[in-house]
């Protein structure tokens, strides 16, 4: 094929026509482009990263045409990038875990029932619980039973009254003991008597959001938009009635000066986003409640130190929904969405669920906003889904689906699942969001790279 011809032209001769030549020219044209891209996640790396980037561009397979080739490879340097990380990580998790199982068996709850399984399984299990806790208790309990801190150390460390460390560890092992209450490893505290008032959802309801649960709790995110760095972490819960509560939290850097690169909720110039869902029935993706807080610091405007928005958005019960912002004033969202909707960029928890067809392609809604000085405005948003194919060895970055925003916003989001439906990032030309195995490895990526080029101004 000519070497004029265009990156499209040159993946479709690949794929569709078994062109090896074109491959070779596409990637000779960008080969410089990639060592870039590489470089940013892992300098030290980023030769070794491109070329086996290379070897699973050269094992995709893409269904129709590849529409935006430079994203198709950038998506595939990326998850490279993600492999070798975990790779480390897992190294680093085994010289580890001789010591942390020692600090395990030094919870006091241990002891009195070890009876009751095996000791190491019953240590397996407190471990798997502190891993999906919420890191305002597994903080302070990694630092007084892993690291063997005094209360007032940790409160001088994370900034806390040694009464708030005391409360948060009691919590903490509360809930730990609560999950293991629950799946029948340890008896049962007698109760006081209270009852519920909530009603409980039916049993097979119950059950799947259970799952659910189990899924995404604990998930941590590195994101990496245009001119920025960031953190991110979901954590799920299921509560007494069988709902689950996901919540969803992340920090942005735009201060390139910012010493600790893995640390972006330190930076000058940030941003960060929370919010929570109160989800009825995971498998329809039916929820009740959803709370999207934000702000952004010395980044908006020149002069403008903070910024920030709050907004509640819950269905009307006619089939539409209603925004309370921050100060009680609600409106209603126009335009119509077909079910499931979804809010924001959450998309991915339903994708993930899709099938793995050709021919498999849906329809959902996404609440989405534009962003102004004064406020959010929110809207609902019709947009088709579909799957588009392998972009990788099962190893690395697989099946692919995206979500056609081109008539909202100009781009595609895709989201990248391995065989078992498990996440592995999304992301558009502007930016990406992947999965790291944990908060250090997620840190460890963020101070590896060197990406931020400039100060951002929204």
């Amino acid at each position: 094929m000519s070497k004029t011809a265009t990156d499209q032209e040159l993946l479709g001769a690949f794929y569709f026509g078994d062109d090896d030549d074109a491959l070779a020219t596409f990637v000779a044209r960008h080969r410089t482009w990639a060592l870039a891209q590489a470089g940013r996640l892992f300098a030290e790396e980023a030769e070794d990263i491109v070329q086996l980037s290379i070897l699973r561009l050269m094992d995709a397979e893409p269904v129709g045409e590849v529409r935006n080739p430079l994203g198709w490879w950038r998506t595939i340097i990326a998850m490279t990038a993600m492999d070798q990380l975990r790779a480390c990580t897992r190294r680093r998790e085994q010289e580890r875990e001789a010591g942390e199982v020692h600090r395990l068996e030094s919870l006091f709850f241990v002891s009195d029932f070890v009876s009751r399984i095996e000791h190491a399984q019953l240590v397996r299990h407190i471990h798997r619980e502190i891993d999906r806790m919420d890191e305002r208790f597994r903080g302070p309990l990694l630092k007084r039973y892993f690291e063997d801190m005094s209360y007032a150390e940790i409160a001088r460390i994370l900034s806390l009254s040694p009464g708030t460390v005391a409360s948060r560890l009691s919590r903490g092992i509360g809930q730990v003991r609560d999950a293991l209450e629950t799946q029948g490893l340890l008896p049962a505290y007698p109760t006081d008597g209270e009852e519920t008032s909530m009603k409980p959802l039916p049993p097979a309801t119950a059950d799947r959001n259970r799952a659910f649960a189990e899924k995404w709790n604990d998930t941590w995110f590195v994101t990496l938009p245009k001119g920025a760095r960031g953190i991110g972490h979901i954590t799920a819960a299921s509560e007494p009635d069988g709902s689950v509560t996901l919540k969803w939290h992340d920090d942005l850097a735009y201060d390139k000066d910012n010493p600790r690169k893995d640390r972006p909720e330190e930076a000058d110039a940030r941003s960060w986003t929370s919010c929570d869902l109160a989800l009825q029935d995971a498998e329809r993706f039916a929820w009740s409640r959803y709370r999207n807080e934000e702000a952004w610091i010395n980044c908006w405007h020149e002069g403008d130190a903070y910024i920030g928005w709050s907004d509640v958005i819950e269905p009307d019960g006619n089939g539409g929904f209603v925004v309370t912002h921050e100060g009680g004033r609600q409106v209603s969202l126009s335009g119509k969405a077909p079910s499931p909707t979804v809010p924001d960029f959450l998309c991915f928890l339903v994708a993930c669920e899709q099938e793995r067809e050709r021919t498999s392609a849906w329809n959902m809604g996404i609440i989405g906003f534009d962003r102004s000085r004064t406020g959010r405005k929110w809207g609902l948003l019709e947009v088709p889904g579909r799957y588009a194919g392998r972009k990788g060895l099962p190893t690395g970055l697989s099946h692919t689906y995206e979500i056609d925003v081109t008539a909202h916003v100009g781009r595609t989001i895709s989201i990248w699942v391995d065989d078992t439906g498990g996440l592995l990032g999304l992301g558009d030309e502007k930016g990406s969001f992947l999965v790291a195995p944990d908060e250090a490895s997620a840190r460890e990526l963020l101070a590896s790279g060197d990406h931020l080029q400039s100060k951002h101004h929204a």
